[in-house]
Parts: C-alpha cells; structure tokens; sequence
C-alpha cells in the first residue's frame, strides 16, 4: 500500500467525482485527500465529522449513501 498513489492521476478523471471526506481519518488525511483529488477537473467535496471506516455501517452509512444517491442522480444518470 506504500506505493499505491491513485490521487497522482487525479487531472485524468474525466467523469464526475464525489469525494467525501473523513475528516477524522487517520489512515488517509482528509487533506491529503482534498489535496490530490482537487487536481480532477469535475470534483465535489463532502466533509463528514468522522473517521476512515465510520461510514461502513450505521448512521454514518445510511448519510453517505444519501449523498451518494444524490450525486449520482444530478450527475451520472441517464435523462
């Protein structure tokens, strides 16, 4: 995992992207994250008060993917 850099290749993204950011996270920094991925050309942030596996189940779950949801409607589905 040392060598695994996916934000290197941020400014190639081309579709729509939504980061939500843990800015609790331990184990990748939110501002890190923001950092690398604010290279994409079409990015959303989300900040959650939370840390890296928070959102895995429970509240923080179910919040996310709402979010998720709604992105992926106002931006990938077909009309």
């Amino acid at each position: 995992m040392p060598f695994f850099r996916p934000g290197r290749h941020a400014d190639r993204i081309s579709a729509p992207l939504l980061a939500q950011l843990a800015t609790g996270d331990r184990v990748s920094p939110a501002w890190i994250q923001r950092r690398l991925l604010s290279r994409a050309p079409h990015v959303e942030f989300r900040n959650m008060p939370t840390g890296h596996f928070d959102s895995f189940s429970g509240e923080w779950f179910e919040r996310t993917a709402v979010t998720d949801i709604d992105f992926f409607r106002r931006t990938l589905a077909t009309k």
